[in-house]
């Protein structure tokens, strides 16, 4: 017997988000970001990010893929992606000397 029409609800896949801290010697100047690592995301989440510039250092803005999302140090971000679902986002926070 085949039964047809049940509906199943299937969970969206979570996502890991990392931040990575770019520029030259900024993570041995101690420049930071935030949250290091979240281990699971999924499409329409809210995350909060937060540059922390070292003595002598800048912040040059937020990116993803190379796409400037903000220039705050402080930043929120609607977890948003179409098509094939990625496992990792890895958002950068650049630095630069002053």
């Amino acid at each position: 017997r085949t039964v047809t029409g049940i509906k199943v609800a299937i969970p969206a896949p979570a996502i890991a988000i990392k931040t990575t801290v770019t520029g030259s010697g900024a993570v041995s100047a101690g420049c930071k970001a935030t949250p290091y690592t979240i281990s699971s995301v999924k499409n329409g989440d809210k995350v909060w990010f937060t540059a922390i510039p070292a003595e002598g250092f800048s912040f040059g803005g937020w990116y993803l893929n190379d796409e400037l999302l903000s220039a705050e140090e402080s930043y929120e971000a609607t977890i948003a992606y179409a098509g094939t679902t990625p496992t990792l986002l890895e958002y950068e926070a650049r630095f630069t000397v002053v």
